[in-house]
């Protein structure tokens, strides 16, 4: 639990930077609240009983194509 808050704050920050330029009445807390709401909403599929297997589909497909992409 430790390691997600630093990379919460990472992603926030640089959304924050970009997003603050053009909306000034943006509050940080905002955009941490949205970045972990789409976390909870990217990961819910992986709680249920298909869970094991998309892992095994996105792990393996994932695997190969950043392999093929890195060795491009």
């Amino acid at each position: 639990m430790d390691s997600c808050f630093p990379i919460l704050e990472a992603i926030a920050t640089v959304i924050y930077d970009q997003v603050y330029i053009t909306y000034k009445n943006v509050k940080q807390w905002h955009i941490q609240l949205c970045v972990c709401l789409l976390g909870i909403l990217c990961s819910l599929p992986f709680c249920t009983n298909v869970g094991h297997n998309l892992s095994d589909v996105i792990d393996h497909y994932l695997s190969n194509y950043i392999m093929i992409l890195l060795g491009v």
